[in-house]
């Protein structure tokens, strides 16, 4: 056959399918085989680059290839191209018509709603026979209605293959408005498995699209008080669920999501000027690994948009090819000019509709007019009560391996949302370097939030507010800490007491929290550097504790006090001028939920290695307890060179020394 590599020939199997039936996945005894891609790899920083691109117009974007490029390659849609467009947080997978081998140009179609293609954008090809060189890869050829696959091993006999022909395996469908909904229905126990996707050429204009395909294998809309609980979603094609438009006090809890196409669970409400029609859902408990298999690598876990006063607690997520967790809205100038606003490849608008799904009828009169004109008046502040994407709780997760494909995201990421959102206590580690990244991401127009206790374990880890966001008590480091494996056993011990994760889940490194014998307060001055948990701050050379920020943390002890004679705590300290009357609340036993025992506010010693000592009563100061120190305020609290617990000014037990 003409096209076939050299290499595969005298390979491949071949099998009759029905014509006109392009599907995008093949399994072969229960595990996904790789669709024919050229070049083979994901590491788009070695593919080829496009050289050139036209006008997005009716017929799609008109692109120039490298020479050679698209030998072989058909002209009816079965070819599709893995595009990294500008900034490289995000990828499409756009279809191919139009090929001319011979001017090397194709057109780029798509109802994805991203940045044009341009000259230097990678991209590889896929679902194309000369790029079928390899054993596991497999390519249809809807027009010829044949399927071809190279096999690892040479005999098939008893080999299962399926390909999957349903995008939705159940949808519950209740009434887009005003009802009535489907409600109080749950499944539970069962397995879900093989799901196919639309081309993207093919998708609806009414879908929700934010870069990856917003499909879900079961698609819930128009819903209330439904669960899905203890199931198995394996080898979805999009999502394994859709919680979307209209879904009110749902539960998906408990569920093993696994080698999806995209995503595990998406909540997707309305955009501005839409009802708050997506709210009170819960999502917890539930093991979402392997994502981003179609390969839609701008695929989070959970994606939460337009949806609010949700709980997304105790989930266990690795391995995933952007974010851990999203809470994103509408960007506010989006809303002002249309010539802001990203168009699909047939060079229709987004922002109107498909990109934010915003409802023009429910925005102040006029604003829809003022957006096609370019002079749209909406600010960051006065779009905060339109986009239904606050109040929600993300809480205690265990966030392994993110980030595996693309830049500028984190493993929890918030852009453009409401207010009030909760980011609290998670577990966050990879286990290698991963491509330009913050753990921990307020991005563009994110304020209200609460960034609170979330303890990170990875290389050069990095955290990025871009808002008025509240931060503490975060521990970020490369190394592992005994915050870490506090958190961590925390989280554990309320799974398993909630009856633990559905499937097998990839064993963590659960190290026993060995906590330090109470020992007698010591008598006198305490270094610095015998602090017990440094949290965000870091010693010196000379062993002083430094670089303490708001939410910055330090603990020590656990010291016995005996029965109230130590009331007061000198510091010995270094403040620069620039950054006096900043606070330390000092706390027993717990750092976020703790009693507070005093307040310092730190006067001016002359600079931040001018040690002066500085005091404060405490009260309460008895028995046998950690102490935290909780800095409040902005960066370049203080530094400590030691400290020690003396009586206080009013008690006659002694002076202190």
């Amino acid at each position: 056959m003409p096209g076939i590599p050299p290499e595969a020939k005298g390979k491949l199997w071949v099998a009759d399918v029905p014509k006109g039936w392009r599907f995008h996945y093949l399994f072969v005894d229960g595990a996904r085989q790789q669709r024919a891609i050229r070049p083979n790899t994901d590491d788009w920083g070695a593919w080829p680059k496009i050289v050139g691109a036209g006008q997005r117009e009716p017929g799609g974007q008109r692109i120039t290839f490298p020479a050679g490029a698209l030998a072989g390659v058909p002209t009816n849609g079965d070819a599709e191209m893995c595009f990294i467009p500008t900034w490289r947080w995000m990828n499409e997978i756009p279809v191919l018509r139009d090929v001319d081998a011979a001017q090397n140009t194709a057109r780029r179609c798509s109802k994805n709603v991203t940045y044009a293609g341009k000259s230097g954008d990678p991209f590889r090809l896929e679902n194309v026979l000369p790029a079928l060189d390899q054993p596991g890869e497999w390519c249809v050829d809807s027009a010829a209605g044949r399927a071809y696959y190279w096999p690892p091993k040479e005999d098939m006999t008893g080999v299962t293959v399926e390909a999957p022909a349903l995008c939705n395996l159940v949808r519950f469908q209740g009434k887009e408005e005003d009802g009535p909904w489907v409600h109080h229905i749950e499944m539970r126990g069962l397995t879900f498995r093989c799901s196919d996707r639309l081309p993207e050429d093919e998708w609806p204009d009414a879908w929700l699209k934010r870069f990856e395909n917003p499909d879900a294998m079961v698609f819930l809309q128009g819903v209330e008080d439904c669960v899905l609980e203890g199931n198995r979603f394996l080898d979805a094609g999009t999502y394994a669920v859709a919680l979307d438009h209209h879904a009110q006090r749902c539960r998906v809890v408990g569920n093993e999501m696994a080698n999806l196409g995209c995503g595990g669970v998406q909540l997707y409400g309305y955009g501005p000027g839409g009802p708050a029609a997506n709210r009170e859902n819960v999502v917890s408990r539930n093991y979402i690994h392997h994502i981003g298999l179609a390969p839609y690598w701008h695929s989070s876990a959970i994606t939460l948009y337009g949806s609010e006063t949700n709980r997304i607690d105790f989930n266990y997520i690795h391995d995933v090819p952007y974010c851990g967790v999203v809470i994103a809205g509408a960007y506010s100038d989006d809303l002002n000019k249309a010539s802001r606003t990203e168009c699909d490849s047939f060079g229709r608008r987004g922002a109107g509709g498909a990109g934010y799904n915003i409802r023009w009828a429910g925005l102040p009169e006029g604003s829809r007019e003022r957006y096609e004109a370019d002079k749209g008046t909406f600010t960051r502040q006065s779009v905060k009560p339109l986009q239904r994407s606050g109040d929600n709780r993300v809480e205690r997760n265990i966030i392994v391996d993110v980030m595996q494909k693309l830049h500028d995201g984190g493993a929890l990421y918030c852009w453009s949302c409401g207010l009030n959102n909760i980011w609290r206590r998670n577990v966050v580690h990879n286990t290698r370097d991963t491509h330009q990244f913050y753990v921990l991401y307020m991005d563009d127009e994110v304020d209200g939030a609460l960034v609170e206790g979330n303890v990170v374990w990875v290389p050069h880890g990095r955290v990025h507010n871009k808002g008025g966001n509240t931060w503490r008590l975060n521990e970020v480091s490369s190394q592992r800490t005994t915050a870490y494996d506090r958190v961590l056993k925390e989280i554990l011990q309320a799974v398993k007491k909630q009856g633990g994760w559905t499937g097998t889940p990839k064993p963590l490194d659960v190290r026993e929290v060995v906590e330090p014998k109470p020992v007698p307060v010591p008598d006198g001055w305490i270094p610095a550097k015998a602090a017990y948990e440094l949290g965000g701050v870091q010693l010196d050379d000379q062993g002083n504790i430094g670089w303490c920020d708001g939410g910055d943390y330090v603990a020590f002890g656990p010291y016995e006090f005996g029965e109230g004679k130590l009331g007061a705590l000198e510091l010995m300290v270094g403040v620069d001028p620039k950054y006096a009357n900043q606070k330390m609340d000092v706390r027993l036993d717990d750092a976020l939920d703790g009693p507070s025992i005093g307040t310092m506010v730190f006067q001016s010693t002359g600079g931040f290695q001018e040690f002066k000592s500085q005091r404060i009563e405490l009260t309460g100061l008895k028995g046998t307890h950690m102490v935290f120190f909780v800095f409040e305020g902005k960066q370049g609290i203080c530094s400590i060179q030691k400290i020690r617990f003396a009586a206080s000014a009013t008690q006659q037990t002694g002076k202190a020394e």
